[in-house]
């Protein structure tokens, strides 16, 4: 009896631990991709050597980055830091 106890203790001591442990690497990714978060889209794809061929609005336009194009397919929105490319199959 005595023995059953130690065990389930020692099995909730484990579990405890792992869960500890996965909540620290939940933080530590949450925090990096919080960072990553405020990276200004604009700012590094001009890092990359990226310009944008016009601008209307919020709205940067850019010959894409992941293929050759006349004709710039690639919006960043700079007021939600989103992108998108209307060229880029579904």
């Amino acid at each position: 009896m005595k023995r059953s106890i130690l065990v389930v203790q020692c099995i909730d001591l484990h579990i405890h631990q792992i869960i500890i442990i996965l909540f620290t690497i939940k933080s530590i990714i949450d925090m990096t991709l919080q960072e990553i978060k405020q990276i200004r889209l604009a700012d590094y794809l001009l890092s990359l050597g990226y310009r944008p061929v016009k601008q209307q609005g919020p709205n940067l336009w850019y010959k894409s980055p992941f293929r050759n194009e006349r004709e710039a397919s690639f919006k960043v929105n700079t007021e939600r830091n989103l992108w998108y490319d209307f060229d880029a199959p579904i």
